[in-house]
């Protein structure tokens, strides 16, 4: 007897090819799953599941035309609500665009914030000192940020407590807790344990989710190849994990 004319044979193998079947189509579909979704306007899939979309800005991206960022949906009714622009580095360096960002950014109505790029081996006095100077933040606007993403050139302890005295001079200044923006293996070796108390911005690529055992996690980094329409260059793309009402609460009072 052919055992392949076995009824049971058939059926076995019947169950086999859907089982087959359902797992390639949920691997096509993994991204739709988590509500991820390609958007023309970014040129990149974006997470439908988080509502509040954000870019960050510096000189690299050249001259920004706000009113078409303004304009453009990031998909259905979604657009970018909120911008960080890097005003300052180490201890002298001011970003050349800042002013002009800062001043449009507010204009066209997006929610803004201003980060520090920080240099482990200057003083993080100076630092925290260059960019209150430049930064000045009003109601409604978003914390300030630590951006920590340079190779570690001193001793973790010695790194840790210089980014710990610039933060402190940021909240003197502003009365509210800056937000630390990092990597996702940064975090794991420097922030995780002496800094908890704080919010961070983790860049996280390649995942269709941020790392979840990364506590206080605000914003997350997704992509660093987005596009703007009518721009040159790639736009690093962010979204807040938080609702509407988590988001006004963490603007400036």
């Amino acid at each position: 007897m052919n055992f392949k004319s076995n009824p049971i044979f058939k059926a076995n193998k019947l169950v086999l090819l859907l089982l087959l079947a359902l797992f390639n189509f949920s691997c096509r579909n993994k991204k739709s799953n988590n509500q991820f979704a390609y958007s023309e306007s970014a040129k990149i899939d974006l997470p439908q599941n988080h509502q509040i979309h954000g870019i960050d800005l510096s000189h690299f991206n050249g001259k920004i035309n706000f009113d078409k960022i303004k304009d453009i949906d990031l998909f259905d009714t979604t657009s970018i609500k909120f911008i960080y622009i890097k005003a300052t580095e180490g201890k002298t360096l001011k970003d050349k665009y800042f002013e002009g960002n800062w001043k449009e950014a507010h204009e066209k109505g997006f929610k803004c914030g201003a980060y520090h790029f920080f240099i482990p081996n200057r003083d993080p006095e100076e630092q925290a000192e260059l960019f209150c100077n430049i930064v000045k933040l009003s109601s409604g606007d978003l914390p300030p940020v630590c951006d920590f993403e340079s190779p570690i050139s001193i001793s973790k302890e010695k790194l840790k407590a210089k980014i710990q005295i610039f933060l402190d001079k940021l909240q003197d200044n502003y009365g509210v807790k800056p937000i630390i923006y990092t990597n996702k293996k940064l975090y794991h070796k420097i922030f995780k344990e002496e800094f908890s108390d704080y919010n961070f911005w983790i860049a996280h690529y390649d995942t269709e989710d941020v790392d979840q055992t990364i506590e206080n996690l605000v914003f997350w980094q997704h992509n660093k190849d987005g596009k703007l329409p009518g721009h040159a260059g790639k736009f690093d793309y962010n979204v807040f994990l938080g609702d509407e009402e988590d988001f006004n609460s963490l603007l400036i009072k």
